[in-house]
């Protein structure tokens, strides 16, 4: 019952909670490979009414808690510093541009963490590493410490301990298995 008033938004790592983790309630607003740029101009959440932004999704909803898990489709933005401060400014406008929409003023925004990935399983993606994810999760971290959202490190369960996913979560290296959805629920 305490997810009943909560609100997630993300990308296919989030469909995957809702999918294997064994919450029952909140709203879930997910769209496979949901991005920071996808998010700000595209209707990726789809409704019995059609497809609508995520903005739309909360707008008028009152909602207690929102939980937002955005960034492994958004890695590659972080390669070089001028492309970070741009990811950090456009982050930050749009949590604070949803914090605004919400009908409830004492609404509390949570950020996931960026869960690392098991390299080795990874295909196709130069940009899809554990030092990128490293600095993306900085980036989350100093927008929560800024503008007083509460940051959930996902890592804190799910890593190695070596900045890696525990091997074996994952059987593409990039979405975790049933068993560490739950971690993450609990």
């Amino acid at each position: 019952s305490y997810f009943k008033d909560a609100a997630f938004i993300g990308d296919s790592r989030m469909q995957g909670f809702q999918n294997a983790s064994g919450i029952t309630q909140g709203t879930f607003f997910t769209s496979v490979g949901m991005s920071l740029s996808a998010m700000q101009s595209e209707a990726v959440i789809r409704t019995t009414e059609g497809n609508i932004t995520v903005a739309a999704a909360l707008s008028g909803n009152k909602y207690n808690k929102v939980y937002i898990m955005l960034g492994a489709n958004d890695v590659y933005e972080v390669t070089d510093s001028e492309r970070s401060e741009v990811f950090y400014e456009e982050y930050k406008k749009l949590v604070s541009s949803y914090k605004n929409l919400s009908s409830n003023p004492h609404a509390i925004f949570y950020i996931c963490s960026v869960i690392y990935v098991e390299e080795s399983k990874v295909e196709g993606g130069a940009y899809v590493n554990n030092a990128n994810v490293d600095k993306i999760n900085s980036i989350l971290l100093q927008v929560c410490e800024e503008q007083g959202y509460h940051y959930l490190d996902l890592n804190e369960v799910l890593s190695n301990g070596y900045g890696s996913l525990i091997e074996g979560a994952s059987s593409d290296g990039v979405h975790i298995y049933e068993k560490y959805c739950k971690m993450m629920l609990d």
